[in-house]
Order: C-alpha cells, then structure tokens, then sequence
C-alpha cells in the first residue's frame, strides 16, 4: 500500500479537519511523546492541507509542525526497517513510505526560514533515507553539509551535536567513524540538554555496539526516567537485559 492511501485511511480514522492550530500541535506533541506512528501519520495530510490553502495565515508555524512531525515519522518507519525480523518485503514498503515520508518534509521545510532547525532536520531526514550504500553515496553529501550549516548557525544546537554524533558513533572507520569523536559530541549534546531522552538512546547504542552494555542500560533507564513511554529505550533494555541473563539450567 502506497503512503497516499496510508495517509488516506489514517485520516479517516482520525479526522483532524476541524481541529485548532493548539489540538495540532497537541496531537503531534503527543506523538513525539508517545512514540506513536500512526497519530503522526495522521495529522500529515490536514497540515499539508492547511498550508496548501492560501487563505491560512499560519503556514510557517504549519510548516514547522509538518517537518517535525515528519522526522518523527521518518524515524519511526526507520527504527521499524531496522528490526532484525523484519522481512525484505516489509522493508520495500518501509523504504518506500521513509523516502515519500521525507520528501514532504523537505518541501515543508523549503517554505521556512534559513535556522539551525531548519538544516538540522533536513540532514535528519536525508539519514533516513540513507539505508543502502546507493543511497549512502547519494544523500551523504547533503547529510553533512546541513548538520554543518545547522551547527555554523547554533554551535550549541544540541539536537545537532546528536544529529552529528550518530555517523560518528556508528560508521566504520573508512567511512567516518570515531567513536571517540562522536561520544564527545554527544556527552555535550547531553550536557546542553539532560532531559533529551533520544541522546541517551542513541548513546547506549553506541555503547553495546563497544562492548559495555552496563552503560548501555544504565543510558535507556535514565531515558526512561525521563520518558516513561519511550518505548525504543524499553525494548534496547528488555532485550540486553535478556541477553546477559545467566542461562537457566
């Protein structure tokens, strides 16, 4: 099923028509919050409707609404391509609705003013979208060059520094990879904004792929401390937990 129809039915269920400019941005709060795909697929055709009238004077804050909200979806999608039982047929779908997710990102934000948010997004969005070695060698150039434009324009931009940390954290050395590096500027993500519960996700990735996963759990507790309903930290948990469960006879 092709987004456009996902959209389509998601809207149905959730119909967001009459809603305020506040109960958007309350709904798209919520799925930020909750982790929640489907309530964030839902608001995306109100919003693009709503900013495709010419008659609303509110489409740079719709814009704004729209290109987070899309992130969120995006990485969603994403954090669902990646799991290890993940079919190849499910992951065509996924990569399909990631790269269209996307594309209505890049247009929201087009409309927007030149900010560190503004790049910081797009090269958020252009990572999604770099799922294979093809699509790696085609949207890495653009990745870099607005996390770059997004930290020339707020140094201490935290979302950034994570944005900047991930490639970092997780590329193999010929491709950039410094881990060292990328926990630096991840550390000082953490310590211009403690309460960013994804930092702390991303960090104890970075430490059970290096082998110290007691850091690891103790990064997801904290995350869910912050977030209860940060249900990527629970699951991190739940199964490195399992895995250094001792075996029982």
């Amino acid at each position: 099923m092709g987004l456009s129809c996902v959209f389509a039915l998601l809207a149905l269920a959730a119909d967001f028509s009459g809603a305020t400019m506040d109960e958007l941005k309350a709904a798209a709060d919520k799925a930020r919050t909750h982790y929640d795909l489907e309530l964030g697929q839902s608001i995306i055709p109100e919003l693009q409707t709503r900013i495709n009238s010419t008659a609303d004077t509110q489409s740079e804050e719709l814009r704004w609404v729209l290109a987070e909200d899309t992130l969120l979806v995006a990485s969603l999608l994403r954090y669902r391509y990646e799991k290890p039982d993940t079919s190849n047929t499910e992951k065509r779908s996924l990569g399909e609705q990631i790269d269209q997710t996307a594309s209505i990102g890049f247009t929201a934000l087009g409309g927007l003013p030149d900010t560190s948010e503004k790049h910081r997004i797009m090269s958020d969005l252009y990572a999604m979208m770099m799922r294979t070695r093809f699509k790696g060698n085609r949207f890495q150039e653009a990745m870099h060059d607005n996390i770059n434009k997004a930290l020339e324009l707020d140094p201490k931009n935290a979302k950034a520094l994570v944005s900047q940390s991930r490639r970092k954290l997780f590329a193999e050395e010929e491709y950039g990879g410094d881990f060292e590096g990328g926990l630096a500027l991840i550390n000082e993500a953490i310590e211009l904004d403690p309460t960013d519960e994804s930092a702390y996700i991303l960090r104890g990735l970075a430490y059970e792929q290096h082998d110290e996963p007691e850091k690891a759990l103790a990064d997801w507790e904290k995350a869910l401390e912050i977030n209860p309903d940060a249900r990527p930290a629970q699951e991190h948990l739940d199964r490195v937990r399992a895995k250094l469960a001792p075996a029982q006879p």
